[in-house]
């Protein structure tokens, strides 16, 4: 991983980013894939992925086979696996912030608020939980 931008300090971006589907990390089904620019100052900051329906449609089935085994977890352990998960946002508010926010060209401290703004503890377990 490497820093990349001047917009949000101590983000380290990977050069790719694939598809987590199924529990398994993978490229588009057609091999797709799209560049993202910072746009303050026009470097390349990462290649991604760029799903496809069949992916898309590969990821709501890998859902679906999972739901059973979820739904078989007691409420009490389901709410600890979330909140772990939020945790791990908290833990990461400004690497998400900067991937969220970085093509916009906010600036560090406005691209970390607005994530924890936009998608703050409760609002994940809400979401999570809905």
């Amino acid at each position: 991983m490497r820093q990349k931008g001047a917009l949000i300090r101590n983000v380290n971006l990977k050069e790719k980013y694939r598809l987590l589907i199924g529990g398994q990390w993978r490229g588009a089904s057609d091999g797709g894939a799209f560049k993202t620019y910072d746009p303050a100052t026009g470097e390349l900051l990462a290649v991604c992925a760029e799903a496809t329906g069949q992916d898309v449609d590969d990821a709501v089935k890998a859902a679906w086979a999972a739901f059973p085994a979820w739904k078989a977890v007691q409420p009490q352990e389901r709410a600890a696996i979330l909140h772990k998960i939020a945790d791990r946002i908290d833990e990461n508010a400004e690497p998400l912030g900067a991937s969220r926010f970085f093509v916009s060209g906010q600036k560090e401290a406005a691209a970390g608020g607005a994530f924890l703004l936009l998608c703050g503890r409760s609002a994940v377990l809400a979401l999570l939980c809905a």
